[in-house]
């Protein structure tokens, strides 16, 4: 028999211990539904860009109700998030976060969803994000075709790109802010 204990499936008793695990564990599900990333607070320096092929919401994860401290997402030198390059409408939500320092020089320091999707973004800071190369856009958030964004209650800060959309570059689609 195969003993499980250790195993780190995402549960509230068996957390994955990085960001890019709980996004690898996602990815290779079958199921096509929403998925929840809780994230304990504290800052996670990303080593590489990861991949989302599903629809994902990102939150601040709260253990006990009286607990404090921010959740930050540190890009360092790369990019955080992309989605493939395909016909999928990719719905990805950022909540309670700080996605800060995140640089390339492809779309979207932040996210890239490269056709089709949409972001909501709650109670964030996206901050000190860029696109440093030329013909390159969205230094925080890029949608390549059609989508939108949705801004509730957060704030961008210092966000740049070479070409189009310091913070959000959306070709065909919406933004919408409020308390933003």
């Amino acid at each position: 028999s195969t003993s499980t204990a250790g195993l780190l499936d995402g549960s509230q008793y068996n957390p994955f211990t990085t960001i890019e695990a709980a996004v690898t564990a996602i990815n290779s599900a079958t199921h096509e539904g929403d998925y929840t990333v809780n994230i304990a607070p504290g800052e996670y320096n990303i080593t590489s860009t990861m991949r989302l092929t599903k629809n994902i919401t990102f939150d601040k994860y709260y253990p006990t109700v009286d607990s404090t401290g921010e959740v930050i997402i540190n890009g360092g030198i790369n990019q955080i998030f992309y989605t493939p390059n395909d016909d999928k409408v990719y719905n990805i939500n950022f909540q309670n976060l700080t996605l800060t320092n995140a640089s390339t020089s492809y779309n979207g320091g932040v996210l890239a969803i490269y056709k089709y999707g949409n972001v909501n973004i709650t109670n964030c800071k996206i901050e000190n994000n860029t696109v440093t190369a030329d013909y390159q856009a969205g230094g925080a958030i890029y949608i390549g075709e059609t989508g939108n964004v949705t801004c509730i209650n957060t704030t961008f800060t210092s966000n740049t790109a070479k070409q189009y959309g310091g913070a959000i570059l959306i070709w065909t689609g919406n933004v919408t802010c409020t308390d933003s």
